[in-house]
């Protein structure tokens, strides 16, 4: 999404940059306006469904099954249902509020809970829980649906 608005504001600032005969300021103004629309309404988010999953590791694991464990969530990454989707560990922010107990936290975003159906039944998904469901002692998961009107 940052790519679209980064090259279109880089064609605005060429295109202003450029001289055009027989150009006029409010011409080119009107061009401008319009690669800034147009990319606005190409970036727009289209999450409709939140999937956050938290693990609590196995403390016995090693490194090397740390490792193919962040492997696996990356991989998880590649399902096509998935719209967005990021994996890492808590923050550690110091706040009472905050749970900073987990090990790492798994958010995929969905345009659809139709979407998030077929995540749940891709052979990548059933094959992660498969190799790694021996890797937690934990797991906990909230799903939301995302109001189409809450974006900003």
């Amino acid at each position: 999404m940052k790519k679209h608005f980064l090259l279109a504001l880089i064609s605005v600032v060429a295109f202003s940059c450029s001289s055009h005969e027989g150009d006029t300021t409010s011409e080119t103004q009107e061009i401008k306006e319009e690669v800034v629309v147009e990319t606005i309404t190409e970036t727009e988010d289209e999450t409709g469904f939140i999937h956050t999953v938290f693990f609590w590791m196995d403390s016995t694991l090693t490194d090397e099954q740390i490792s193919e464990f962040e492997a696996g969530m990356e991989n998880l990454l590649n399902i096509e249902s998935i719209y967005h989707g990021y994996y890492g560990p808590p923050a550690m922010t110091p706040r009472e509020v905050v749970d900073n107990s987990y090990d790492y936290a798994f958010v995929v975003h969905f345009k659809s809970k139709q979407d998030q159906d077929l995540y749940q039944k891709d052979s990548l998904h059933l094959q992660f829980i498969a190799d790694y469901k021996s890797y937690w002692t934990r797991i906990q998961i909230y799903d939301n649906l995302v109001n189409a009107n809450s974006s900003h």
